[in-house]
């Protein structure tokens, strides 16, 4: 993957987080192979995660990629102050589930 192809995925990501405003977001980076570089981390700050606020996204639920580097610029990249949402990485999507309240029917 690309920096620009990272880049607008994350743009069309927004644009359907806007479209359907969800309060929970589960995201399966388990085959997530991508270091996002500090410049960029700044660049998802500003492109998603206020814009994420601002739309109601409270909560955000990380499976982790097996490769560490990708986990740590992953987690740099959420490290953004003063915001409400909350970030928590997990090994499984079950627990994942769990901690956003989402159940199987």
């Amino acid at each position: 993957m690309t920096e620009e192809q990272y880049k607008a995925q994350i743009i069309n990501w927004q644009k359907i987080n806007t479209k359907y405003r969800p309060e929970k977001i589960l995201v399966d980076n388990s085959a997530f192979d991508f270091i996002i570089r500090p410049d960029l981390q700044s660049w998802v700050s500003d492109n998603l995660l206020k814009k994420s606020e601002n739309i109601g996204i409270r909560k955000i639920a990380f499976i982790l990629s097996p490769n560490i580097f990708t986990n740590v610029s992953i987690r740099q990249a959420m490290e953004e102050e003063n915001l409400l949402i909350q970030f928590k990485f997990f090994d499984n999507i079950e627990q994942a589930k769990q901690w956003l309240g989402i159940t199987d029917h």
